[in-house]
């Protein structure tokens, strides 16, 4: 008796493959948190590789969800102008409800967090931890 040989893609149609659903995917994570009617309070896109671009993208959909609480982007290659990109968008004038974003395991790798300020609540800083 003979194996049978699974048919397999070449590597590179394998990658090609992934990166089309990924970036499918993304679509999807991105078009359902731009949602000012969503409920979505805490998401983890953990290990996704969405780069600085993906971080702004996600900070342009912070001014329209109000919902998100926290937001974990650890290990996803994220460096300072993703960084600042959230942390001006929690930071701004029509700041959503989100209180904490993780970015363990990026090149710049901490938590952006919501500093609550007791005697003008509605002045709380955006601060952040390495």
């Amino acid at each position: 008796m003979h194996e049978c040989d699974h048919f397999r893609l070449p590597r590179q149609a394998q990658d090609k493959h992934r990166e089309s659903t990924q970036k499918r995917e993304w679509r999807f994570v991105q078009a359902a948190l731009a949602d000012e009617h969503s409920s979505v309070r805490t998401v983890s896109l953990a290990g996704n590789m969405i780069g600085n671009k993906g971080a702004g993208a996600l900070a342009n959909a912070m001014y329209v969800n109000r919902s998100l609480v926290e937001i974990c982007l650890d290990s996803n290659f994220i460096a300072s102008p993703g960084r600042n990109a959230l942390k001006d968008a929690m930071a701004g004038t029509d700041s959503p409800r989100l209180e904490f974003v993780s970015l363990a395991g990026n090149t710049v790798s901490g938590l952006l967090f919501r500093e609550f300020n007791p005697k003008n609540p509605c002045n709380n800083r955006v601060a952040w931890k390495a």
